[in-house]
């Protein structure tokens, strides 16, 4: 419940540019050289391709969630080729609470982002003000299937 405009003396707008400056900021830091893009992803790479390959070493072991900080996601995206483009977010902007989630067959590999549900400030305004259940607002989140530039 709380108040973004800070009692309306902010509007949306400059709140929505105000993040985007961060963002950018923080990914400059973070991400500006190609060999930062290395520093997040540690040992996860050889790990994921171990864990990818086919034939399946054990047929039940098909699906895998990797669930880390958004800068794992982000740079391991970076690594592979993979578009970050997330409902409702800028394009190359991870979502607080996203993970990658792998399934693997013995014809290959499958790859999705999933996102959690966000609901805007305003529809969370509004359903404090009619006092609705603020659950209401949080689905299941957003699954949608990712691949490397020239795969399928």
């Amino acid at each position: 419940g709380l108040d973004p405009t800070m009692n309306g003396r902010l509007n949306m707008s400059t709140i929505k540019a105000f993040h985007e400056v961060v963002e950018g900021m923080v990914q400059g830091m973070n991400f500006g050289k190609p060999h930062q893009i290395t520093y997040w992803t540690g040992d996860f790479i050889p790990t994921f391709l171990r864990l990818a390959r086919v034939p399946l070493v054990d047929a039940i072991n098909q699906l895998h969630v990797f669930l880390n900080h958004r800068e794992l996601l982000y740079s391991v995206s970076h690594m592979l080729g993979l578009p970050i483009r997330f409902p409702g977010q800028r394009e190359d902007t991870v979502p607080s609470g996203s993970s990658l989630l792998m399934e693997v067959y013995d014809h290959g590999v499958r790859l999705f982002f999933w996102s959690p549900s966000q609901p805007s400030h305003e529809e969370k305004a509004r359903y404090l003000a009619e006092r609705r259940p603020m659950s209401e607002l949080y689905g299941s989140g957003v699954l949608q299937p990712t691949a490397a530039f020239g795969c399928v």
